[in-house]
């Protein structure tokens, strides 16, 4: 949801451009997560990291797949390999104003609500890997 700024508004006023997520929508969220790491637990196949960046994805020798990623955590950067791939579960790029400008120009004047991690690391990664996003 979003509302047009008018001029002369300061922040905080009920007529500034902002993006909002309604109540209904987080505790969805907050629920499928929760129902995720369940499910990824249980099934003894998936290790969860909390509390530790990606830093980096890397690729195999022929460069066909991600193989491993640079982590960042208390004890330092580390790198983790994988076999069946990677997911990867980014949180936004709210906060970064290049990156709004660029995929979400309409909401360049907006104020995000999101959090303060959503700096679109993940996006720069995969960009990096030459995904294909659309603007």
């Amino acid at each position: 949801m979003a509302a047009r700024m008018r001029s002369g508004v300061q922040p905080g006023d009920r007529g500034i451009l902002r993006t909002i997520r309604a109540a209904s929508t987080f505790h969805r969220s907050v629920e499928l997560l929760r129902l995720l790491v369940e499910h990824c637990r249980s099934s003894g196949r998936v290790d969860l990291l909390f509390s530790s960046p990606a830093k980096r994805l890397l690729r195999d020798h022929d460069g066909s797949a991600v193989s491993a990623v640079r982590v960042g955590g208390s004890g330092g950067e580390y790198l983790i390999a994988t076999r069946y791939g990677v997911v990867l579960a980014a949180g936004g790029f709210g906060q970064d104003r290049a990156l709004v400008h660029r995929y979400a120009p309409q909401y360049d004047e907006a104020i995000f609500t999101g959090g303060t991690g959503a700096t679109g690391d993940g996006l720069c990664m995969a960009c990096a890997l030459g995904a294909d996003l659309r603007t």
